[in-house]
């Protein structure tokens, strides 16, 4: 097989090679009675096409395949064991050309590739991303044996398979209907269920575009049989089905939530249930409550204290508030409902963010002493309930004065050494040292244990400034 950079240059070589053979005898070369067949989706008709291919195969009349596009994947010929590449292909259509000379036959052992275009570091470039990717689903000891060009010879019998198998695993669905079809997977919760049935339409999907661009007549012919409708469409439908399940699964974990809470958050979207939409709900958009979803995600990943008790207790509402009922709005009482929430969220977000950042100018945009300022209040509450001595003051000017000279000491410090960082040990002493110090100068007294809290939110603030 000879693989041509252009259609164009096929016909020229195609002619050139005939031109050789008819005249071997006057230009002293030796005459070898080898045929070629020209493969191109505008030269001949199809049967005639196929007749040709046909005939390589068997053994018959033709000796050479000269292609451009056509032939490169689901190309079943065992005696192909030459490819000749005039053409430098890339990625998954490289390893499926080589792959067509990788299979014995009779006396071959191996197949040949004669390369005319430098194939080679393209070749490289393709093994190393694909064993990469390899590395991401298996173990070390598999990779190390792991033949990548077997591994991804993509026969005609196995690509049809992959499309019966999905048709198969639709079956028992309303796939002509797609508003059915999205009404029937939004009842199945089971995550497992909808990947593997998704992962099915994928390789279907696969199949259907190596066939539509490499493959021949017949298998074209052969996929148009057993087309699946709307195949993309059902994958995307299906992707968000999976989407919702994640949600609400983040939804009932709270660990989880808090955690991933912004990439959560980011990855939500309301949508309507079609089946029971009426005329009232169609001259709305989900868009509404999407645009205010987008707002409240974009205030939630601004915020800079997400231990404030505020914050955390917002974010609780509104996770219990859709783990009960998800992101599926069914009539106009539940669209206006959750508008409503969205929009007391979001003024509820905007506030707590407001009142971070005024403080947060009062710090010169020091964002760790604005949490510690929050976390003596914090804790002053409790102390004020309990009816115990308050740390350093009740007034959040006389807090702000103080922690302003332990920030300013500290940052001295550090600028005069900034190694006493890469020590938590000195640097924790420091900040005692520098804390006991001023508290002498200013008269402030205070219990052991409170004077720790300030020195542990201290040494966490800066010690956390330098891993971000």
């Amino acid at each position: 097989m000879v693989i041509c950079e252009t259609s164009n240059q096929a016909k020229k070589i195609y002619n050139f090679f005939n031109k050789i053979q008819s005249n071997a005898e006057d230009n002293e070369f030796e005459k070898t009675n080898l045929k070629a067949a020209l493969i191109l989706h505008d030269t001949d008709d199809k049967a005639t096409r196929i007749k040709y291919i046909n005939d390589f195969k068997k053994g018959n009349n033709i000796d050479i395949l000269i292609v451009y596009n056509m032939l490169l994947t689901g190309f079943d010929a065992p005696r192909l064991k030459k490819i000749y590449f005039g053409r430098k292909l890339t990625d998954h259509t490289l390893l499926q050309a080589i792959t067509r000379v990788n299979r014995p036959y009779e006396q071959n052992t191996y197949g040949y590739i004669i390369d005319f275009a430098d194939i080679k570091k393209n070749f490289d470039d393709t093994n190393k991303a694909y064993l990469h990717e390899l590395q991401k689903i298996s173990e070390p000891s598999e990779i190390e044996s792991y033949d990548v060009l077997n591994s991804i010879i993509e026969d005609k019998d196995k690509l049809i398979e992959n499309v019966k198998n999905a048709s198969n695993k639709l079956f028992k669905y309303t796939i002509n209907n797609l508003e059915i079809f999205n009404s029937e997977i939004s009842e199945i919760d089971d995550k497992k269920h909808l990947i593997d049935l998704r992962n099915v339409l994928f390789s279907a999907r696969d199949s259907f575009n190596l066939v539509r661009t490499w493959g021949d007549e017949v298998l074209k012919e052969k996929f148009n049989e057993i087309k699946i409708e709307n195949l993309p469409i059902l994958i995307n439908l299906l992707t968000k089905r999976i989407n919702i399940v994640n949600q609400k699964l983040a939804l009932k974990d709270n660990e989880s939530f808090q955690s991933s809470m912004n990439k959560i958050m980011n990855n939500i979207e309301f949508i309507f249930k079609k089946t029971l939409v009426n005329d009232e709900l169609k001259i709305v958009s989900t868009d509404i409550l999407n645009e205010k979803w987008v707002q409240i995600s974009r205030e939630f990943e601004a915020n800079i204290d997400t231990k404030d008790p505020e914050y955390s207790s917002l974010l609780s509402i509104i996770r219990d508030k859709f783990a009960k009922r998800g992101f599926i709005i069914k009539n106009m009482d539940e669209f206006y409902e959750s508008s409503t929430f969205l929009d007391k969220t979001l003024s509820n977000i905007k506030k707590i963010n407001k009142d971070n950042n005024n403080l947060l100018a009062k710090y010169d945009n020091d964002q760790k002493f604005v949490r510690i300022h929050k976390r003596i209040l914090d804790l002053n509450k409790k102390h004020a309930d309990e009816k115990s001595e308050l740390i350093l003051s009740n007034n959040n000017h006389e807090i702000m004065n103080v922690l302003k000279m332990i920030k300013n000491n500290i940052d001295n410090e550090i600028y005069k050494k900034r190694s006493i960082l890469n020590n938590q040990g000195f640097f924790k002493k420091t900040i005692s040292s520098t804390i006991y110090n001023i508290f002498e100068e200013e008269k402030i007294e205070m219990n052991n244990e409170d004077i720790k809290f300030i020195i542990n939110n201290i040494e966490e603030g800066y010690i956390s400034q330098i891993k971000q």
